[in-house]
């Protein structure tokens, strides 16, 4: 019988077949596609029944150097063409992709070998600058201990070079974690933005405006 949980078995055989012909663990795996690591422990021993999304396939498949239509060419989906079409047909998170894309591709103020620092297309200040992790994920929860090492610490490289180049009068750092908190990307980006005097006519309450009639007390 032809189910969601027939498709998502075999393209969790496929993961693990091409990973370890690659000699990967699930945790290498996962940090080279940029997922989680439970995630694809539960794609990998069929206990998540549900059809997988394609994003989350285009990941590994990226970390693997394989396109989609490559992935599928298996034996194993000889009987499930038309699970398997469906599934292509998806409509990918492409924004994230592009986005990814076009972020890694602009110019860098700062980097290091896992994160860096680009200049915010949509400035809320001058100098609103987004620091962004090489790998890919959405949740500050979900980086490595050295990436958050390394974000932090670009915090402090940035601060020295906008007081350098921009002589802010102070600082707002925060990150937008989740749809609900108005992230819009699921891509983690940590921001600082410079603050001048007279930005804003009263900015006592600072980030408490995420929620605007919670700001003032």
């Amino acid at each position: 019988m032809k189910t969601e949980s027939a498709i998502s078995i075999k393209v969790g055989q496929r993961i693990k077949d091409l990973r370890k012909k690659r000699g990967l663990t699930q945790e290498k795996l996962a940090d080279l596609a940029g997922i989680d690591a439970k995630h694809l422990q539960l794609m990998e021993s069929s206990r998540d029944s549900t059809s997988p999304r394609i994003d989350t396939i285009n990941y590994i498949c990226t970390a693997f150097g394989l396109t989609i239509t490559e992935f599928f060419m298996s034996d194993a989906f000889d009987n499930l063409s038309e699970e398997v079409n469906t599934l292509k047909s998806e409509k990918s998170n492409s924004g994230l992709l592009k986005a990814k894309s076009i972020k890694a591709g602009r110019e860098k103020i700062l980097e290091d070998n896992l994160s860096y620092a680009i200049y915010d297309e949509n400035p809320v200040t001058r100098g609103h600058i987004l620091i962004i992790p090489k790998r890919n994920f959405a949740s500050y929860f979900n980086a490595l201990p050295e990436e958050k090492q390394s974000l932090w610490e670009m915090v402090e490289k940035v601060k020295e070079f906008l007081d350098r180049e921009f002589k802010p009068d102070g600082y707002n750092i925060g990150i937008n974690d989740g749809e609900t908190a108005g992230q819009v990307i699921p891509i983690l980006e940590l921001h600082v933005i410079p603050r001048y005097k007279n930005d804003t006519r009263n900015p006592k309450g600072g980030v408490r405006g995420v929620i605007p009639e919670k700001q003032k007390y």
